[in-house]
């Protein structure tokens, strides 16, 4: 069985995500997981293409995680786009924005296969989520 539950994830405000992070350890420790996360708070295009050829190679993550406003880097639908072609492992993209905007912003990227939440729900829905993926 596996120990580790590995999370990548995208915030240029890590400050803003910690209860976040313990909700989602708590979540985890429940279903028998511990918590490993990896964030990465500024990102250019070169770290990005890069990224996305070390993960074709090995793709240590069970979940990527990428706001929508990562300030005066990449948006997250960036992200999405370049990693949704090359990995497969679940993504969620979240903001303070409302769902119908991050839709359609996935929708405009043509961008399919990643969960929307919103921040002001943010630990009701993932652990939906990951309730629904550790099963």
């Amino acid at each position: 069985m596996k120990l580790y539950y590995n999370i990548l994830w995208f915030e240029d405000q890590p400050n803003e995500i910690k209860n976040y992070l313990e909700g989602i350890e708590r979540i985890l420790a429940n279903n028998g997981f511990k918590f490993k996360y990896e964030i990465k708070d500024k990102i250019s295009q070169a770290d990005l293409e890069n990224l996305e050829q070390d993960l074709r190679q090995y793709n240590p993550y069970d979940l990527i995680i990428f706001d929508h406003d990562l300030g005066k880097g990449i948006e997250g639908a960036s992200i999405a786009k370049k990693l949704r072609y090359s990995v497969y492992t679940d993504m969620i993209y979240y903001s303070g924005n409302t769902s119908i905007k991050l839709r359609d912003k996935l929708h405009e990227e043509e961008i399919d296969g990643v969960f929307i939440i919103n921040r002001n729900d943010f630990i009701n829905s993932i652990s939906r989520i990951l309730e629904d993926l550790l099963r």
